[in-house]
């Protein structure tokens, strides 16, 4: 599962500028969404914001970005019935908004630990648990 340890969730519901990134990023989390498109959302410069989110949060913008895509790719992973071929992970690399399986499957790793077709195994036997 995601390591939240890393990141204060807190901090979104305690800064009115981050909660609108936060509700913006989950409708659009599959878009590609730059640090300069996210900064205008919450009133600052690239610069500044990038340096509140940190600041806040304990993590960069992009890492945060990349695990909230982690999350909903899991939950794909997890309701699924398919095997994960290269062919299916692209796809949900995809729908999340990932560019590429490159940089899915290594998110995937920085979060979770797991290869995505390890944690889609590990997800399987905790819903089945």
């Amino acid at each position: 599962m995601i390591q939240h340890n890393k990141i204060d969730d807190q901090a979104f519901y305690y800064d009115p500028r981050l909660w609108k990134v936060k509700e913006y990023v989950d409708r659009h989390y599959p878009e590609p969404l730059s640090l300069e498109a996210v900064a205008k959302i919450a009133g600052l410069e690239s610069a500044d914001f990038s340096e509140l989110f940190h600041d806040k949060t304990g993590i960069r913008f992009d890492d945060w970005l990349s695990s909230v895509r982690v999350i909903y790719a899991m939950e794909l992973m997890a309701h699924g019935d398919r095997p994960l071929t290269e062919q299916s992970l692209k796809k949900i690399a995809l729908e999340v908004g990932f560019g590429d399986l490159s940089t899915f499957e290594r998110a995937v790793e920085k979060f979770t630990g797991r290869t995505p077709r390890s944690e889609k195994s590990s997800l399987r036997l905790s819903i089945s648990s």
